[in-house]
Formats: C-alpha cells, structure tokens, sequence
C-alpha cells in the first residue's frame, strides 16, 4: 500500500514539476524576446532548453527536499497527536472510575441539557431505567425523578438555578 502511494505521489509530482516547468518555458520564450528582441531562432531555443532543463532540475530538488521535511513534520504532528488522544483516553478513565467508585449518585448534564454521566449508584438510588439514560435527555430524566419526590417544586427550582450557574456546584441530599 505504501509502494502504491509513493509511486502515485511520485507521478504528481513528476506532472507538477513538468507543468511548472511549461509555464517557465512559454514565460522565459516571452521575457527573453523582450529583452534580447533580435536572437536567432536557434539561439532563442538554446537557451529556453537550457535554462528550462535548470529550472526543472532546480524545481524537482525544491520539492523533493521540502516534500522530506514536511513528511517528518506530518508524522511528527501526527505521532503527538496521537500521544495527546491516548493522554486524554486515560484522563477520562481514571475520572470515570473515581465517579463510579464513590457512593454519591452524581450526575453531569452538558451545558446542551444532555446527560453528559450518571453513576451507577445515582441509577441505583433513583431506578432510572437504561432507557431514559439512553436518551441523554435531561428533561425526560427530570420528568421521571420529580415523580419520586415529596417537594418536586424545590428540586426544579434548585436544578434551574444550576442550569442558570453552570459554574456552582450542588451538593444535595433529597
């Protein structure tokens, strides 16, 4: 697979360094009869074929240098990349786990309204069905866990001053 793309990354640029090179040609045949308006034919394509050959030899250098480095910084930004998703995956492991292992039921909801993580033991205390969880739909969850309470009224009222504050926390026994 990679043979196959080394060779078709090839032809690109063998068809860049060619196209490029054409365009040199048809300026360079115009620039030189602006300058030197009495040369021969012979003359004027001696050069042209001349300094054409150095600008592609000169082009296909440029690139192939430049394509080796912007290659290694590609895979470098990759490698690091990489090494950041894998950081991150255990970060939220290890906050998963802290937020399972404790025996508060904690749920987070996302500044969306969508149940962003509930433990298992906030399932537990509440008997929350998989399939409202499922949803991530944090009024649906409401609409369910008002139906437990003696004093519904506080609790929405609570729940809305957070949703208003999303900066403070709540600690609350119910």
């Amino acid at each position: 697979m990679a043979a196959g793309n080394n060779k078709k990354s090839n032809l690109l640029l063998l068809l860049l360094v060619f196209t490029i090179t054409l365009i040199w040609m048809f300026v360079f045949q115009e620039i030189k009869h602006l300058i030197i308006p009495d040369i021969t034919m012979w003359g004027s394509h001696l050069y042209t074929n001349i300094y054409s050959a150095l600008f592609a030899v000169l082009i296909t250098w440029f690139v192939l240098k430049y394509r080796d480095k912007l290659k290694l910084r590609i895979n470098k930004e990759i490698d690091s990349k990489q090494g950041l998703e894998r950081e991150i995956d255990e970060a939220v492991s290890l906050l998963d786990a802290t937020i399972e292992s404790t025996v508060d039921g904690i749920l987070v909801v996302d500044k969306h309204g969508k149940i962003a993580k509930a433990n298992r033991k906030f399932v537990e205390l509440w008997k929350v069905p998989l399939s409202i969880l499922e949803t991530k739909d944090d009024d649906l969850l409401l609409k369910f866990l008002i139906e437990q309470l003696i004093e519904p009224d506080k609790f929405l009222e609570k729940v809305n001053h957070l949703y208003a504050n999303p900066a403070e926390e709540s600690y609350d026994v119910l």
